[in-house]
């Protein structure tokens, strides 16, 4: 396969960012503004540095060879590293040192980043302006003939709910346990999980 490891060191995250962004280019992008691989493989950027979960080109969305990222799908923080990498795609720069390292776009992945900084949102507005500026802006278009509407029935966290969320990311007896001073208030920012059967 053309994203067999041997083609990218297995994992080396530059290398394997450039095959997946020619292989999503070769199958046409006709039908999509922005290719997202989650991988299996711990990503890095040479031997003896694995402390990288995902890659994207800045200001890649809308540019067919460069609307890409790699993310490291190994559990539920995937959501995460690819929301952090697509708004590299979307011309979002690191927070810091502009803005505090509370937010998505950190440097560092952590518990509570679930929000846009005021940096964040003013490179994605000036990316945006950007592309309507040079007619190439992706985002104002869609191929897809009708706005397709997801099941309103189902809340966010009735799919998997807490313990499952637990189970799956750590294993077989972990659930969602309540720290002290917790009434479920912050669980949107952070779930805590703790294993009840050893």
């Amino acid at each position: 396969s053309e994203l067999h490891g041997g083609r990218h060191s297995n994992g080396h995250a530059q290398t394997y960012l450039d095959v997946f962004c020619k292989y999503q280019r070769k199958i046409g992008s006709k039908n999509w503004d922005h290719a997202l691989m989650l991988s299996g493989y711990d990503l890095h950027r040479g031997y003896g540095s694995k402390s990288i979960s995902g890659i994207a080109r800045l200001f890649g969305m809308c540019d067919a060879g460069n609307t890409c990222t790699l993310a490291e799908g190994l559990d539920f923080t995937s959501a995460f590293i690819g929301t952090h990498e697509l708004g590299h795609s979307v011309g979002m720069r690191h927070d810091e040192p502009y803005c505090t390292s509370s937010h998505i776009m950190s440097a560092s992945l952590g518990p509570g980043k679930v929000t846009w900084s005021q940096c964040s949102m003013r490179d994605y507005h000036a990316y945006v302006e950007k592309l309507d500026n040079r007619k190439t802006n992706c985002l104002r278009t869609s191929s897809i003939p009708e706005v397709k509407r997801l099941d309103g029935k189902a809340q966010p966290g009735q799919v998997y709910d807490a313990d499952k969320q637990c189970e799956l990311m750590h294993g077989r007896g972990y659930k969602q346990v309540t720290p002290r001073q917790d009434n479920y208030d912050g669980i949107c920012y952070m779930m805590w999980c703790g294993q009840t059967e050893f």
